[in-house]
């Protein structure tokens, strides 16, 4: 049976495979560096759903205006990741593993 509620693809058992829409206009860009971004303002507030891309390894944190990434902080591989921001999540910190490169974060909707 054919999925007529909505636009989504469906899977192999017709049901909707739900996405998300990237919404280029709300890319923030950071790079990576061998020192702590500074906190740098999500492109959404919570409960916003978010896109983060990472050309190299990285450190990530999220939290207030005053977030910091340490060493201590969430390990990412190079790639791209979806997260639900939790409340008081405003802003992301980011330092590179050992590579200088590039992070981008965008609303996903």
């Amino acid at each position: 049976m054919q999925n007529t509620d909505t636009f989504l693809p469906d899977d192999q058992n017709n049901n909707p495979i739900q996405t998300l829409g990237a919404d280029d206009a709300t890319v923030v860009s950071v790079s990576l560096g061998g020192t702590a971004s500074a906190a740098t303002s999500m492109p959404v507030s919570y409960p916003g759903i978010i896109e983060i891309s990472l050309s190299e390894d990285a450190y990530v944190a999220f939290g207030g205006g005053s977030v910091q990434a340490t060493t201590s902080s969430r390990l990412l591989n190079k790639g791209t990741y979806v997260y639900s921001l939790l409340d008081g999540q405003s802003h992301f910190s980011v330092l590179r593993l050992s590579t200088s490169g590039v992070c981008t974060v965008t609303e996903l909707r």
